[in-house]
């Protein structure tokens, strides 16, 4: 062999060796990087993983590497790290369908960590398609398919997926199949689809699953029973969860019940405060949540007026409940007490109960004590402490500005109540408040402006006997007595048949004025207008020329009303009533008092004259003459 066969031989024999030792290198590497992946040596595996990345890049072991380097590295929690090693593995792997369905489940698995659903969602959706279900990680695939739908709130989307898990139990760790059945039942439940859930949980008896999972899975058939309006056996579900004595499900399950019962009393047929008794054993360590459901009940009860039942639930608070609490129910309670026993009781109730409370300006509700007391005190008329209290609340509703308006009108200060209304003035007024409003108006001489709104509130149908009457009175004090008239008729008030009888006073409509003044006289015993009633009748018979009617009323009058400014009228209409009927010695005695009472010089020079000329028509000129005498000295 010559010199230059030689050398080509030994250049080959060389090449040789140097491939087999790499292959013996590149394989060498893989073997620790395999031992070390199955051991579960993840940082050993990451780094065998990329020394032979980084020494052979186009060794045959290169995809199979990278994808336990990725797996690796999501054990090891680098997720970003493992989803970019599985991004670029996924093209060099994409002909092997077992290494392609471990990386797009690996990527899967590093993007959740990374918590970008959406993202891996979608490469476990490629992880399934690829594989099938015979696939190494497909049911895994599967269950976080289903998570990634559930967090993304997709939940039509995970039910199958949760389903796929719940009805291939055994490919599964029992506390991953336990969540499925819980994800999936409430998945059920955010789709309507409450079938499906009541029967999935008929499927299950109590003890297969953990006492806790069957208690939270308890809880959504409750909702499914409840979303189907089965709510008696929603309410059942609930209270067996209760009753078993759970204390991280008790608070859940106590408010479920509540509401349903609160809110379908007669379908449950049973009150939420029979369970609030049967779980007070299990809150006893959290009086504070318990007084809060028994303020709640309180509240419910107070609101479809059961004041005894309300009653009975709010004197559950507890004493060491938090003070809002307590400052609440002693708020219902006083309300309470204001319907049974009136104002008195509620504000001695209330203002003991808020001290014993220590309730303070700055408290929550502090305001709404401030209201309640401005309320009873405005109801038995203690009008300057309704202002006293006014001046504590920056916000009013109407009702309280009523009463502070109230306040200042019956203390004189007329304008000021004028300006509380205007200032809140709209169309759609209480009609309690527009009333106070026309006869402030009134006070103030403002009658035109008193009569447009009660023509308004006549129109709005906002108006009442009392109201009416009001307005009859507003119109006789504008002249309009025919109108007046008509108001008042339409009063059912008591007083409304003497207003009426005065409209028609005052339109000299004798005859109806003398009806409806025996009208009020003889229903209206004790009234205000009693002695006035009388007077006007006396005067409207004498005008009729019922002169013996007339004497009688008017007579009547003057003896029982000595101090009238209608006194002197009474006994000089009685005297004129006497003279017509014939009756000298009645009217002359009426006469003499005229002249005793007279108000004023006129008034007793007319009473003189009548006096003196009753005892001429009846032939006593010397007492006649009498009468006359103390006055023939004077000029007129």
């Amino acid at each position: 062999m010559n010199m230059a066969k030689k050398n080509l031989f030994f250049i080959v024999v060389l090449f040789l060796i140097q491939v087999l030792y790499a292959e013996e290198t590149d394989m060498a590497l893989f073997n620790e990087l395999t031992a070390s992946y199955r051991s579960g040596f993840y940082p050993g595996a990451v780094e065998y993983a990329s020394q032979l990345e980084s020494a052979y890049p186009d060794s045959v072991f290169a995809g199979q590497a990278l994808v336990m380097e990725g797996e690796s590295l999501v054990r090891l929690g680098r997720s970003s790290d493992a989803e970019k090693v599985l991004e670029k593995t996924g093209t060099l792997v994409q002909k092997n369908q077992k290494l392609s369905h471990a990386c797009f489940y690996w990527k899967g698995r590093a993007q959740y960590a990374q918590r970008n659903y959406r993202d891996a969602l979608l490469s476990f959706f490629n992880s399934c398609r690829i594989s099938g279900p015979d696939g190494q990680y497909y049911s895994s695939a599967v269950l976080y398919s289903a998570r990634s739908c559930y967090v993304l709130g997709l939940y039509e989307k995970a039910v199958d997926p949760f389903g796929y898990v719940v009805a291939n139990g055994k490919k599964y760790s029992f506390a991953d199949y336990e969540e499925a059945v819980l994800k999936l039942a409430d998945s059920y439940n955010r789709t309507n689809s409450y079938r499906q859930t009541t029967d999935l949980y008929s499927t299950f008896p109590g003890d297969f699953l953990s006492a806790d999972v069957y208690e939270l899975f308890s809880l959504y058939a409750g909702d499914a029973y409840s979303g189907q309006g089965q709510y008696r056996k929603a309410f059942e579900l609930y209270s067996t969860v209760l009753a078993a004595g759970q204390k991280k499900f008790a608070a859940s399950a106590l408010q479920k019940a509540y509401t349903v019962s609160a809110e379908h009393r007669k379908e449950v047929g049973t009150d939420a405060g029979t369970v609030l008794v049967q779980a007070q054993s299990v809150l006893a360590d959290s009086p504070g949540l318990v007084s809060e459901f028994w303020l709640r009940l309180g509240i419910d009860a107070y609101n479809r007026n059961d004041f005894e039942k309300a009653m009975q639930y709010l004197n559950s608070v507890a004493d060491n409940a938090v003070d809002t609490v307590k400052q609440t129910a002693a708020l219902y309670v006083a309300e309470i007490m204001f319907r049974e026993t009136g104002p008195s009781a509620a504000s001695v109730y209330l203002e003991k109960a808020e001290k014993d409370a220590e309730l303070g300006e700055k408290d929550s509700s502090y305001a709404a004590y401030t209201v309640l007391m401005l309320k009873y005190a405005a109801l038995q008329e203690k009008w300057n402490d309704v202002k006293s209290y006014a001046a504590e609340i920056t916000t009013a509703d109407e009702k309280t500005r009523y009463y502070t308006a109230s306040a200042y009108y019956n203390t004189g200060e007329y304008g000021t109540a004028a300006d509380i209304i205007e200032k809140n003035s709209n169309e759609n007024q209480d009609a309690q408040t527009l009333a106070l409003y026309a006869r402030t108006l009134v006070k103030l001489q403002r009658i035109p402006d008193a009569l447009a709104i009660y023509v308004r509130m006549d129109k709005n149908g906002k108006i009442n006997d009392a109201v009416r009457l009001d307005y009859a009175e507003t119109l006789l004090l504008e002249g309009q007595p025919s109108d007046a008239y008509v108001q008042a008729v339409q009063s059912g008030e008591k007083d409304a048949l003497y207003v009426v009888g005065l409209a028609a006073f005052n339109s000299r409509d004798w005859n109806s004025a003398e009806k409806y003044f025996s009208k009020y006289l003889g229903t209206s015993a004790g009234s205000k207008y009693q002695q006035y009633a009388l007077f006007y009748l006396g005067y409207a018979q004498y005008r009729l020329g019922e002169s013996g009617a007339a004497y009688s009323s008017l007579a009547a009058f003057a003896e029982k009303y000595q101090g009238s400014e209608l006194y002197w009228n009474a006994r000089i209409t009685a005297a004129n009533a006497a003279v017509q009927n014939g009756n000298y010695e009645q009217a002359a005695v009426q006469a003499e008092e005229a002249v005793k009472t007279a108000p004023d010089v006129s008034s007793r020079e007319k009473a003189v004259l009548l006096c003196s000329g009753i005892y001429a028509d009846s032939g006593n000129y010397a007492k006649a003459l009498s009468v006359l005498s103390p006055y023939t000295m004077q000029k007129n």
